[in-house]
């Protein structure tokens, strides 16, 4: 912490003290930064200004020789390698002991060194050592502000770019070899090493990184260690035999220059690194202890030289990094055992230095990797069956050794496995052993340690292995079981796993990683879970820390502790008691139980707060906390090394447990907030008192480790329970932990099991393209596209590159083809084998393993409509089981023309129209359509995403998304009708903009079910939620009941008929059935024109009909309206069998649960919501076959995985069929609030983006209808061939430019801007940390937008972004000073951060950028496109030109804006109510504001002349109301 600290004032490495200071700041600080304000840099974003950069030396030598305008000139500046030795040496250290300040290697980076000279000049023979190093350090740099580090490398040179970085690799593994390098010059250089190791994807990369860690690495294993090994695995032994004799006749054919393989640098680069770590580490920890330096008045001299540490820190996380991949863990551990890396490690004196607890938790993360139960060459995961049995086999092969070959361990040879296995019992046998005899076993017999080792002449380090090596281990299921899963005190405020937000990427973190491939399932699950408590833990300590600071604890005159403060989310606690604690259940130690009562007292709340605390509900997790002011003397001592304490420290507090709400009891005893049925609706009264009991489960790991401590300490320990004085809750939004982690450990220990054809692809192995349906065996050859296609041109449209051959429905070739159509597709050539089930592949990391992918069943018959439905059975929409799509069964059927389809051409399709049957003779029959006209790669994504398999669809801004997963669902729905899906969206809005385009589609209501807490938000009059759902269907079948005794009456049948479902069935059956049998029966006989009119049985029913039914002059045109009617009847009853179960089910809760898992073929819920529930679900046995995730790319690994098993399986077999992942990479990541997760760990990583970096085939939707074509090029540089949609080049919205305005878009120079009486310039300030502000941009953006409602524009189309929260508040506050309360201005539409609009448009933004020091986070360009992507019609960027026009990530955006004047150009006699506007492109004479304050008087002008005409109006009776619609985001 203390080595953050230094670097980021300006002079990290100086120095060699050491000393971690305590955490951050909390909620103070830290909370306003939220996921809005990212910034990847804290310190040097604050210190490093504009003027300094502009005036800096090396932007003087950057603007002569590589800079934008240098590189311009002709001719350009020729490259020197003096001036690269020279920065080299004097700006990054290259000769010093100290590291460089990473304030130079920001301007160096800022000033692009990297793209523009460092890397077109080098030349792998030429260049210096200097040079090489220089290219590590800033793509370190690169790495280390998260952004694009690889791209720019891909220039082209003298050779194509992945020769030239080979050259490159070539050089930078031996420039070790070329110079001495400094200890942070090494360390750049491991680090470099480790991001090309993390960059796989990278196709430039893979194979140099490979390189190392292939099996010339067992070069380097020691003889007897390699003969075992080949021994144990005949495979291997091939090869290396294979190898050997290869490099053999090498050696005899070459000359002189022969380098041997083992000499090389594939087989020497990392055990010349493990030598190195070794010794650095070995020499580490000075001779003389800290105390013993301070005593004698000279700290440096005890501390650890702190670049030291940071490189032993790093070679351990680079370590672990190899192991927690497959291709680069195969060869390499084994080298490790051999060297016995880890024993060393736990050996060292830094192990147990005060100063070395992180690398000792860096170390028990690589010793958990070491110890992955996998086998390495193979790469098959081991059970823990499996690792017992290996366990004990190695065990009883030692005691065999021992039996016959030293009888000092006769001991050991005759003791039982178990008991053999504990440390403390080897280690008093092994005891025993002389030196020579335990380095004869450890060395020679067994093979653990290489007998040239220099510490094999150590007795305890021989012990250590063998103990390390025997002992029994513990399951790490067995260890996340046991462990708690609320954060407590310890927890919170630990830096080196929960870093504070100013983590800025230059010093390791003991975390685990999301890397692009996983050991195994059991891998992924545990990485997950470490990260999202974790992350969990974060959050909820900036909550403690912001409650600390609120409740004002202190003490009074008698030494008693009060609260003089108000938190509204913390309460002091009145009493607590525990009140039960369970016995243990079978097999376990901890109580099965533990319950608590807490007591407090709301009388002191508003009654809008005490209203928050009385909604406390069942399962809501609440925290208690000990807090234990300190005196003022104390928090002295603290500061007086200049340290921060934290504010645990600062306020004294000294336990945090956490609960879950059980119940909620009033004054009197009431029970509120009541989930369990208990009470009655009716029965239910307001509570009593202002006292409230909160009954609540504990903890039981915790307790029981607590009551373990308490026991081991004895007399004297402190009662955590005893002392709890202050409860905290926290909003329900962010409150949902608990429920993700428990069913993230739910998965840990079942078996799950994933598709065959999804789960090598899913942990990162195997052929990326093996889930997609093409390499499938299960295809659908023919897909009933329903209203897909608008008409026969929009078919051939859709299909570029196929012959189409239109077949009318009699199958006959068809010159007027009309829609719909069915499209049948040419046999698909034989499926990957990745597909077929018991066929074995290799993966590209030389595993095996089954993949198996159950075929789907064949349909089965399908009734016709003249035998009508089987009552009893499964039902299906019209139509559907007469056009021959589906069974009952859940199927995917292959079309009623797929098995007798001819041959045709590979290159040909079958389109078939067919005539859809008559659904029945009311306008509610009719079903809606689409209108939408689908391109090419929609109309692909909707194939493909019917068929079985992985489907993924990248949707850049405005492509249409929703529109093409909606398809998906209508298309799905109708081909495979028994089949269900699920639905799945990061956000509330996203998936009821989702939801409500599909009840719109032809998808009947009472297959909808949508669930979860925004449900409400539905714009619809129905209900979708459960109970909603259950009492539509009860509903329903009151109507349909009525319809039947209507019939019955018409009938002359006993009424009674219509009493139940069950009832109505036999009526059905008897009267409905039989009669239309009959009609048919006799209408066949005749076929005249008039018979239909005079036999059909339903003409009383359906005389209510709004047309006539039969017009006499056409038979089949009269029975086709026939069929119709019984269409809708057979309909009708299908309804009410399914009422039927809600009949007999006499809950309401066994109506819910039935309506979930039986009754909904669409269910939608978000992702939380699936993670939440997922235990529910696997109890009432909810079953899905599909799934379909939209934003896919916003939702976090963990978060998108638990969908997917959210059933359990039947027989061993996974019935998910389609996975449809619909999102965009491009765009911003999953939220992620804590820094350190996001840039260390990956956490803000999504599966989608996974999926697309292992290079996974995917859709990209390529034609935008959002956004004018020039505001679309703003972002269209960043996906592949975007183009346009018709729409937003013909319609005269697009056409026409903005009134008022010169330019559809502009950037907008803010300078420094002047407060009223104050001379200082302002420009970014920051009230507290991470909250940026900047006021001028605020007043000057404020007035564009009082600009333009004066000008006419709507407020609803206008909505104001930034990047920064603290602007947004401050936006907000000058909206409301200078607009909210005038009728020309009022509100626009939303302020928001532009993080939280994702997802959301509007016709003109107006968007400030805040900084003026640094350019901050929006040079993620992920942030960028989705702040370039929000306007349809009109974008107006504020921000400080000369920092953000140097930026090279923005580059492609700005030098688009910076083509047009920066200062507003306008048309202020331009209104936007005018009939005849400007064309758009064509900007006219506009005036230019040359300044802040022209603009201010020109918009007071307006304001006075649009008054005096109000006036005038209002005078003549003709005043207009002003438009105003205002969204807060913080009420979404």
């Amino acid at each position: 912490m203390a080595r953050q600290q230094s670097q980021r004032s300006g002079t990290a490495g100086r120095g060699r003290k050491l000393v971690r200071s305590q955490p951050g700041q909390g909620k103070g600080s830290g909370a306003a930064v939220d996921r809005d304000a990212p910034t990847s840099y804290r310190p040097m974003g604050a210190g490093l200004t504009v003027q300094e950069i502009a005036s800096d030396r090396l932007t003087k030598i950057a603007d002569a020789n590589w800079s934008t305008a240098a590189l311009s000139k002709q001719p350009t500046p020729k490259f020197r390698a003096s001036i690269v030795d020279d920065i080299y040496s004097k700006e990054l250290h290259g000769d010093q002991d100290e590291a460089p300040t990473l304030k130079r290697i920001m301007v160096l980076e800022i000033s692009q060194f990297l793209e523009n000279y460092l890397w077109p000049h080098f030349d792998a023979e030429s260049a210096s050592p200097q040079h090489v190093m220089a290219i590590a350090v800033m793509i370190n740099e690169k790495f280390r502000e998260n952004v694009p580090a690889w791209a720019g490398l891909t220039q082209p040179g003298k050779a194509g770019p992945s020769e030239k970085f080979v050259g490159f690799c070539q050089r930078f593994w031996k420039v070790g070899e070329q110079r001495q390098l400094q200890m942070h010059e090494r360390v750049s250089h491991l680090h470099f090493s480790l991001h090309m190791f993390q960059s796989l994807e990278t196709e430039m990369v893979r194979g140099p990184a490979l390189s190392l860690v292939s099996l010339p690495l067992w070069y380097a294993l020691s003889e007897g260690r390699l003969n075992l090994e080949r021994f144990k695995n005949e495979r291997i032994n091939k090869y290396w035999k294979h190898m050997v004799k290869k490099e053999k006749k090498a050696a005899a054919a070459a000359d002189a220059g022969f380098i041997p393989p083992e000499q090389r640098t594939e087989a020497s680069f990392v055990p010349g690194l493990l030598d190195d770590f070794l010794r650095v580490l070995s020499g580490i920890v000075p001779d003389t202890t800290l105390e013993e330096a301070m005593a004698e008045g000279d700290a440096e001299k005890g501390a650890v030289d702190a670049q030291a540490l940071l490189f032993c820190e790093r070679f351990v996380e680079f370590l672990t990094d190899l192991l927690s991949q497959l291709p680069t863990r195969r060869f390499l551990r084994t080298l490790l055992e051999d060297r016995a890396i880890l024993v060393k490690c736990r050996m060292a004196p830094l192990f147990q230095h005060p100063q070395g607890k992180l690398f000792q938790q860096l170390v028990d993360l690589l010793s958990f990797y070491m110890a992955f139960p996998m086998d390495d060459l193979s790469g098959a995961s081991l059970t823990d069956a499996d690792v017992t049995a290996s366990h004990y086999e190695r065990v009883q092969q030692l005691q065999r050794l021992a039996f016959r070959h030293i009888p000092k361990l006769k001991a050991l040879a005759l003791s039982n496995c178990g008991t053999v296995e504990k440390r403390a019992v080897l280690t008093e046998h092994l005891a025993r052993l002389a030196l020579p005899e335990l380095q004869q076993l450890v060395t020679q017999q067994l093979r653990l340690v290489n007998e040239a080792d220099p510490m094999a002449s150590s007795l305890h380090f021989l012990q250590e292995v063998m103990v390390s090596t025997y002992e029994r281990r513990r399951f790490q299921t067995d260890i996340i079981n046991d462990m708690p899963l609320y954060p407590t005190e310890a927890v919170l405020w630990d830096e080196n796993q929960v870093p504070s937000v100013h983590y800025t990427g230059e010093t390791c973190l003991a975390l685990p990683k999301l890397n692009l491939q996983f050991l195994d399932t059991t891998d992924y699950l545990l990485r997950n879970f470490n990260l999202f408590r974790l992350e969990a833990t974060y959050e909820i300590r900036e909550d403690v820390a912001d409650a600390l600071g609120r409740i004002g604890c202190t003490r009074d005159d008698d030494d008693n502790i009060i609260f003089k403060g108000w938190a509204r989310m913390a309460l002091p606690i009145v009493d607590f008691a525990v009140i039960e604690v369970q016995k243990p259940n079978v097999g376990e130690a901890r109580p099965a139980a533990v319950t608590a009562d807490i007591i407090i007292n709301t009388a002191g709340l508003r009654g809008d707060v005490r209203s928050e605390w009385d909604d406390v509900k069942q399962h809501d997790v609440l925290f208690l906390m000990t807090m234990d002011p300190p005196e003022p003397s104390d928090i002295a001592r603290l500061t007086e090394a200049g340290a921060t304490p934290s504010p645990a420290e600062r306020y004294g507090l000294t336990c945090v447990r956490g609960c879950e709400v059980l119940e909620v009891k009033d004054e009197a005893g009431g029970l509120m907030n009541d989930f369990t049925g208990r009470i009655k609706r009716e029965d239910w009264k307001p509570p009593e008192g202002l006292k409230r009991t909160i009954t609540v489960a504990l903890d039981t790991a915790q307790y029981q480790m607590d009551m373990n401590h308490l026991q081991a300490v004895g007399a004297g320990a402190e009662d955590p329970y005893a002392g709890f004085n202050v409860l905290m809750r926290r909003k329900p939004k962010e409150n949902n932990f608990k429920a993700v982690l428990e069913s993230i450990r739910d998965l840990m220990n079942e078996v799950a099991i994933m598709p065959d054809w999804l789960e090598k692809v899913f942990l990162g192995y195997g052929d990326p393209a093996a889930a997609m349906y093409q390499n499938l065996p299960n295809q659908l050859r023919t897909i009933d596209f329903k209203d897909t296609f608008l008409d026969a041109q929009h078919v051939k449209e859709s299909f570029p590159g196929h012959s189409l051959r239109f077949l009318d429905p009699q199958g006959q070739p068809n010159e007027e083809p009309k829609c719909p159509f069915r499209v049948t597709f040419p046999a698909p050539a034989k499926p990957h084998t990745d597909g077929q089930k018991g066929v074995k592949r290799k993966r590209t990391n030389a595993a095996e393993m089954d993949d198996a992918t159950a075929p789907e069943a064949a349909p089965a018959a399908a009734p016709s409509d003249d035998a009508g439905p089987k009552f009893a059975t499964a039902s299906a929409p019209n139509g559907t089981a007469a056009n021959g799509k589906g069974g009952a069964d859940g199927t995917d059927p292959a079309g009623p023309s797929a098995a007798s389809a001819p041959e045709v051409d590979s290159n040909q399709l079958t389109v078939q129209s067919y005539i859809p049957q008559d659904p029945g003779p009311y306008p509610q029959d009719k079903p809606p359509e689409n209108t939408v006209r689908f391109t090419p790669v929609q109309v692909e994504a909707i194939k493909s995403g019917v068929n079985p398999g992985l489907t993924m669809v990248v949707g850049p801004p405005g492509t249409g998304k929703t529109d093409t997963a909606v398809q998906i669902m209508h298309v799905l729905y109708h081909n495979c009708p028994a089949q269900r899906t699920l639905l799945i969206t990061h956000s509330n809005q996203a998936l009821n903009d989702l939801f409500q385009k599909i009840m719109q589609r032809d998808v009947p209501a009472r297959y909808l079910l949508r669930l979860g807490m925004g449900e409400q938000e539905l714009q619809t009059e129905q209900d979708f939620s459960r109970v909603g759902r259950v009492n539509a269907m009860l509903e329903r079948r009151i109507q349909l009941l009525a319809e039947v005794e209507r019939m019955a009456k018409q009938f002359n049948v006993a009424e009674d008929m219509a009493y139940t479902c069950e009832s109505a069935g036999y009526f059905w059956l008897l009267h409905v059935l039989s009669r239309w049998e009959r009609f048919q029966s006799e209408a066949q006989k005749l076929q005249t024109a008039e018979c239909i009119k005079d036999l059909f049985p339903f003409k009383d029913y359906f005389a209510d009909a709004p047309e006539q039914l039969f017009h006499g002059s056409s038979f089949a045109a009269d029975m086709e309206k026939a069929r119709g009617c019984f269409r809708h009847l057979r309909t009708m009853f299908q309804e009410l069998e399914e009422c039927r179960a809600f009949e007999l089910l006499k809950g309401q809760a066994d109506r819910v649960n039935y309506l979930m898992t039986k009754q909904a073929k669409i269910v939608a819920m978000t992702c939380t919501h699936a993670a939440l529930k997922r235990r529910e679900f696997l109890q009432l046995g909810f079953k899905y076959d599909n799934l379909l995730m939209e934003e896919s790319a916003q939702i976090l690994e963990i978060e998108t995985f638990i969908p997917m098993l959210l059933q359990k399986q039947e027989d061993g077999l996974a019935r998910l069929k389609r996975v449809i992942l619909i999102g965009d990479h491009h765009q911003l990541p999953p939220v992620v609030k804590n820094m350190a997760f996001q840039k260390h760990s990956h956490l803000d990583q999504s599966l989608f983006t996974r999926f697309v970096r292992l290079g996974m085939p995917y859709l990209q939707l390529n034609a935008q209808g959002r956004a004018r074509p020039s505001l679309a090029n703003l972002y269209n540089w960043r996906y592949q061939e975007l183009g346009d949609l018709p729409n937003v080049r013909q319609q005269p919205a697009y056409l026409q430019a903005n009134a008022g305005l010169a330019y559809d878009f502009q950037f907008i120079d803010v300078p420094d801007y002047y407060l009223p009486n104050d001379s200082n310039p302002r420009g970014e300030s920051e009230p507290v940390p991470h909250f940026y502000q900047n006021v001028g941009e605020a007043e000057y953006l404020v007035t564009w937008y009082q600009y333009m409602r004066l000008a006419g524009y709507p407020a609803e189309k206008i909505s104001i972004l930034t990047t920064y929260n603290g602007q947004k508040a401050l936006l907000k506050d000058v909206i409301e000073n200078r607009c909210a309360g005038h009728p020309a201005f009022g509100r626009p539409h939303k302020v928001a951060t532009v993080d939280k609009y994702q997802g959301q448009q509007n016709n003109y933004i107006l968007l400030s950028l805040v900084r003026t020091r640094a350019v901050g986070h929006i040079r993620d360009v992920r942030r960028l496109v989705v702040a370039m992507s929000r306007s349809r019609l009109g974008l107006y960027v504020f921000g400080r030109q000369s920092l953000f026009s140097n930026c090279y990530e923005l580059q492609p955006s700005l030098t688009h804006f910076l083509q047009r004047p920066t200062v507003p150009a306008l048309h202020p006699h331009e209104h936007f109510q005018d009939a005849k506007k400007r064309p758009v492109g064509v900007p006219g004479q506009p005036i230019l504001m040359p300044s802040y304050q022209h603009m201010a008087t020109l918009v007071e002008q307006k304001r006075l002349e649009w008054e005096a005409a109000t006036h005038n109006a209002a005078i003549a009776g003709m005043s207009r109301p002003a438009d105003e619609v205002y969204v807060d985001e913080d009420d979404e």
